[in-house]
C-alpha cells in the first residue's frame, strides 16, 4: 500500500513530523493529498516546505508509484 510507503519514508527522514495524514483522493493508489505538520517548516517558505516533501517522496515519484500530490503543510 502506497500510503504506508509514504508514511515510512517520512519516518525514515530527518524531518521532525508531528502530524501526517495521507489521503488517496481517487482511491486509485496514485493521486494523494498530504497534510503534514513539522516544526522544521517554521522559517521556510511554502516552496521550500514543498521541496522538502518532494525530496522525501522522490523514490515514489521516480518509480511512478505516485502520479499526483496535493500538499498542505503547517509548522504547528
Amino acid at each position: 500500500m502506497i500510503q504506508n510507503k509514504i508514511k515510512d519514508l517520512f519516518k525514515a527522514s530527518s524531518l521532525n513530523v508531528t502530524s501526517l495524514n495521507v489521503i488517496d483522493e481517487r482511491n486509485d493508489g496514485r493521486h494523494f493529498k498530504l497534510d503534514i505538520a513539522s516544526p522544521d517548516f517554521k522559517d521556510l517558505s511554502l516552496v521550500s516546505q514543498h521541496q522538502q516533501v518532494y525530496k522525501i517522496l522522490k523514490p515514489l515519484f521516480d518509480t511512478d508509484q505516485i502520479h499526483a500530490l496535493k500538499i498542505n503543510t503547517s509548522h504547528e
